[in-house]
């Protein structure tokens, strides 16, 4: 059974739980929603499953911008696995390069 409350890390651990089909049927779309609520409370590891979700196209239509934004978020927390996430996505081009602009406060 999937938390219906609690804290960042307890909303993050519902979603894994949900993407990863562990114990409970796999719903990418409900992974997205917990996520979302733990990433928007600063939990770095659903920032980055967040992110993650939005660069495959799980459980929301595939938007790189809004990965990068979450891999950002991540990455300044020090995730090293969003950093390279980030740095991909320039490498890439997978986000333009005025909304990478916008992101980085101009630094790119």
């Amino acid at each position: 059974m999937v938390s219906q409350g609690g804290g960042p890390r307890q909303r993050y651990c519902s979603g894994l739980l949900l993407r990863k089909w562990l114990g409970v049927p796999q719903d990418y779309a409900e992974a997205v929603k917990w996520y979302r609520k733990a990433a928007g409370q600063g939990h770095a590891e659903a920032q980055s499953c967040l992110g993650f979700c939005y660069a495959k196209g799980q459980g929301t239509p595939k938007d790189y911008t809004e990965a990068a934004k979450w891999f950002r978020k991540a990455a300044e927390q020090g995730q090293a696995d969003d950093q390279c996430n980030l740095g991909q996505s320039y490498e890439f081009g997978l986000v333009c390069r005025k909304i990478m602009c916008k992101l980085t406060n101009g630094i790119i």
